[in-house]
């Protein structure tokens, strides 16, 4: 069965919505319809039956735009199947701080929220297209190591959520 999915995302330096498009065009959703917009973009959520939000991460925590999303369709989101995906540049590894650092990712929207999916998604940082004041922080910040998500990680996520957005 075919379906209408919104895949809205909020980036700063454009990695998020290069993730976002990864994912339309996964084989999970050939059958589908499928939209990525910016969250700026997006004026309701009529006509799609689930919805996949993305964001990168600033300050620890989603994108202001993107929180601010949640919180202005908080009512029309509880009415469909949703699922989130985060990207991020910290907490890369696979141990339990790593894990419970990415969880506080999403500690202020997902209380609003009903999701069937989350997925984390190692990003990359392009420091030309921060600020000043960003460029000074990412140097601060000890890098991580670790390669950023492959398409193929990304599709194979699709595929998850596909199946737990329409079970």
């Amino acid at each position: 069965m075919s379906h209408r999915i919104l895949i809205a995302y909020a980036s700063r330096t454009g990695v998020t919505a290069e993730y976002a498009q990864i994912l339309a065009q996964a084989s999970a959703f050939a059958a589908d319809s499928v939209q990525v917009l910016k969250m700026q973009d997006v004026r309701d959520l009529d006509g799609f039956d689930a919805v996949i939000l993305g964001s990168s991460v600033r300050f620890g925590q989603w994108l202001a735009e993107a929180q601010k999303f949640v919180e202005g369709h908080q009512a029309a989101l509880a009415q469909r199947p949703t699922a989130l995906f985060t990207v991020h540049d910290l907490n890369r590894g696979d141990d339990a701080a790593s894990r419970v650092q990415r969880e506080a990712y999403l500690v202020k929207v997902r209380p609003l929220l009903q999701t069937r999916c989350e997925g984390f998604f190692v990003g990359r940082t392009d420091t030309a297209r921060l600020n000043f004041f960003e460029r000074l922080l990412t140097r601060m910040i000890p890098q991580e190591n670790g390669e950023p998500a492959s398409p193929q990680t990304l599709q194979a996520w699709a595929q998850t959520a596909r199946t737990v957005l329409f079970s």
